[in-house]
C-alpha cells in the first residue's frame, strides 16, 4: 500500500497526533533517516488503528441496517426510521430484537462501551497518541539519572550529551500500543491483541444475526 503522508502528519503523529501544517515548523533542521523511520511506522500505525476504530463501528452499524431492511423495522407511528434511529442499541431496533439477540448483545456491552468511548474521542475530543518509545521498569532509574546527567550542568559538551542521549536510546523498546490521554488515566491498548479481538467479536456479532434473520 503506498502512502502520501507530508512532513505535517509524519510530525504530527510523533508528537501525539496533531496533522496542523506548522507542525513541521518545529522540527529541528536536521532529522536523522532512523527518526524518519520511526515517525513513518508510528504514522502507519495511528492510520491503521484510525481505521479499525471508525470501520468496526461502521461494521455494527450495517448489520443494523441489514437487520432493518431485512425485518421492516418500523418507527413511532408505523413511521419509516429516521438514520439517526438505526442502531443495534437504539430504541425501536432494539425493541424488535428476539430476547435471545437481545442477552448476547448485553453478553458484548462492555466491548461495545470500549469501542464506543474510543470512537467518540477520536472524532470529537482526543487525537491518537501512539508513545514513540516505553522504558521498561528495569530501565527507569538508569534512564533519569542519564536524562539527569545530559541537562545537569549548562554548557555540557555536546559530544558528550549526544553520548548519554545515545545510551539512554538504548534503554527504552516501542511497544504497539496506544492511550487517549497520559493526564486522565485513559485505558492502554495493544495493537494486536485489540485488532484481534475485533476481528472475533465482529465476526461473531455477524454470525448471530444471521441465525436471528433465520428463526
Amino acid at each position: 500500500m503506498k502512502c502520501g503522508l507530508n512532513t505535517a502528519t509524519l510530525a504530527g503523529s510523533f508528537l501525539g497526533g496533531s496533522t496542523k501544517p506548522t507542525a513541521a515548523r518545529n522540527l529541528p533542521s536536521t532529522v536523522s533517516a532512523e527518526e524518519w523511520r520511526r515517525w513513518f511506522i508510528l504514522s502507519r500505525i495511528s492510520s491503521i488503528f484510525y481505521l479499525r476504530t471508525f470501520n468496526a463501528f461502521g461494521c455494527l452499524d450495517n448489520l443494523a441496517w441489514i437487520w432493518v431492511l431485512e425485518k421492516d423495522v418500523k418507527g413511532k407511528g408505523g413511521a419509516e426510521l429516521l438514520p439517526t434511529e438505526v442502531g443495534l442499541g437504539k430504541k425501536y431496533v432494539r425493541k424488535s430484537l428476539t430476547d435471545a439477540f437481545r442477552k448476547y448483545l448485553d453478553r458484548r456491552q462492555e466491548w461495545l462501551a470500549n469501542l464506543i468511548d474510543f470512537r467518540d474521542s477520536l472524532a470529537h475530543r482526543i487525537p491518537l497518541f501512539i508513545p514513540p518509545y516505553v522504558v521498561p521498569a528495569p530501565n527507569i532509574e538508569k534512564y533519569q539519572a542519564l536524562d539527569a546527567a545530559a541537562f545537569g550542568e549548562p554548557g555540557r559538551d555536546p559530544v558528550e550529551y549526544e553520548r548519554l542521549k545515545t545510551e539512554q536510546k538504548a534503554l527504552v523498546q516501542f511497544v504497539p500500543g496506544m492511550t487517549h490521554s497520559i493526564y486522565e488515566k485513559a485505558p492502554d491498548v495493544e495493537f494486536h491483541s485489540q485488532l484481534l479481538n475485533d476481528y472475533v467479536t465482529l465476526d461473531e456479532y455477524g454470525r448471530t444475526l444471521l441465525e436471528e434473520l433465520d428463526r
